[in-house]
């Protein structure tokens, strides 16, 4: 009796897993720290770090011993954040600010702003807006915010 109750329960787990890994897979949404959430609260815009996912098939920050590697890994970053980029809805308007010019007053129209493109780490420093962050985060490219 005790087997086939065993049998029962591993029968239904394994009907559930198909079920789990499509739920995983629909919901791409990043991660946000809870801190850009409450800051966004009262204000307009925020400055964050947009951490990307890193690609299956590329070079890991572990592997960069020599400059070669190093090459190819800023070469890819670059590559991730332009399909980032290019993959904002039409609705963003995007400009290039540099993290040390404080006047910006001309950019608060802009839905994102970038302060600084990383070269090895997967990631790029922005200021956006609430509706910015909000499709950055539901971007399938974006690790966390």
């Amino acid at each position: 009796m005790f087997f086939v109750l065993a049998i029962f329960v591993l029968i239904i787990t394994i009907s559930f897993i198909p079920f789990t890994v499509v739920s995983k897979a629909s919901n791409p949404e990043a991660s946000v720290d809870q801190r850009i959430v409450e800051e966004l609260q009262s204000n307009d815009r925020i400055s964050v770090i947009v951490n990307l996912k890193e690609t299956e098939q590329g070079v890991s920050i572990s592997e960069l011993d020599n400059k070669e590697k190093i090459e190819e890994r800023i070469e890819e970053v670059k590559e991730n954040q332009d399909n980032l980029l290019d993959s904002l809805s039409d609705d963003v308007s995007v400009s290039v600010d540099e993290v040390n010019n404080n006047d910006n007053n001309n950019k608060q129209d802009e839905g994102l702003v970038i302060k600084h493109r990383y070269s090895v780490l997967n990631s790029m420093y922005v200021e956006v807006d609430k509706e910015t962050l909000e499709e950055l985060k539901n971007m399938p490219e974006v690790e966390s915010i």
